[in-house]
């Protein structure tokens, strides 16, 4: 199972945490979003964000993101499917960032595309936060490697990667339902993810503490972003690992059941 982390090409050039470029600092409450069946490989590119406080770039790759900011570039992690989108940013390239979330990024759970080649991010209603439109690379500040905001290429391997998941069993009850606290089985309660209704979640796999950003809908897909984390050995459960890599969730009587994108299970928690 693979762990989202940020990329090393991305940790190395980190010089501080993320902050907002503009734009709304309020968030909507993660709810049941309905899926609009866009692609997630249609989200990978080069974007001219509009519908912003402040208009910027937006360049999408395989697993990460990198965003223009008046303090310097905002590096985080996406995850796309079924019309689904939920983006959360983990640190920046420039001494002027500080420590705020960018608050429009954290309003998305969801998007589509239009016939003119743009793409429209909207909130948990369905309102629209931002429009994203093709553009060329942005020319790079002084302390980013040019290649970091070249126009990203799509490859069979990229198109293989972001392929829909598989749908839950039309006779499983899709999860997670309300926000709550799930805990492993036999870590005493150490091994956990905790859903908050701010779009947010926490976790630990015992030793190891990670979060990030949510996002589901009534058919039971459940993407999250992840952020760093330490990596102590650890004889828990590998939760976190479960919340980045898991597509599909279902309730399975006192048990929340998250799977990959192919249907297989990772794991297994009850609520606390």
């Amino acid at each position: 199972m693979k762990r989202l982390l940020p990329s090393a090409a991305l940790v190395l050039a980190l010089a501080g945490c993320a902050a907002s470029p503009g734009g709304a600092d309020d968030s909507t409450e993660p709810g049941a979003v309905a899926p609009s069946g866009a692609a997630a490989i249609d989200l990978v590119g080069m974007w001219q964000v509009a519908g912003v406080d402040a208009a910027t770039w937006l360049r999408i790759d395989e697993t990460e993101f990198l965003l223009g900011a008046e303090c310097g570039v905002i590096a985080g992690s996406w995850r796309a499917a079924h019309g689904l989108l939920v983006l959360g940013n983990w640190g920046s390239f420039g001494e002027g960032c500080g420590t705020e979330p960018v608050g429009w990024l954290e309003r998305v759970a969801g998007f589509d595309s239009r016939d003119d080649g743009t793409r429209v991010l909207t909130d948990a209603a369905g309102a629209e936060v931002a429009t994203l439109t093709p553009s060329e690379a942005p020319e790079p500040p002084a302390d980013i490697d040019p290649s970091l905001v070249a126009v990203p290429q799509v490859t069979d391997a990229m198109r293989e990667a972001l392929a829909a998941p598989a749908p839950l069993a039309e006779d499983r009850t899709p999860g997670p339902g309300a926000p709550a606290r799930w805990v492993a089985a036999d870590t005493a309660g150490a091994a956990f993810v905790e859903f908050a209704d701010d779009g947010s979640w926490t976790g630990s796999d015992g030793c190891n503490g990670n979060g990030g950003r949510w996002v589901a809908d009534d058919t039971g897909t459940l993407l999250a972003t992840s952020g760093p984390s330490t990596l102590m050995a650890c004889d828990g459960a590998p939760v976190p690992t479960w919340m980045a890599t898991a597509t599909t969730a279902w309730l399975d009587g006192d048990d929340l059941v998250l799977l990959d994108r192919h249907g297989d299970e990772l794991g297994r928690l009850t609520r606390a």
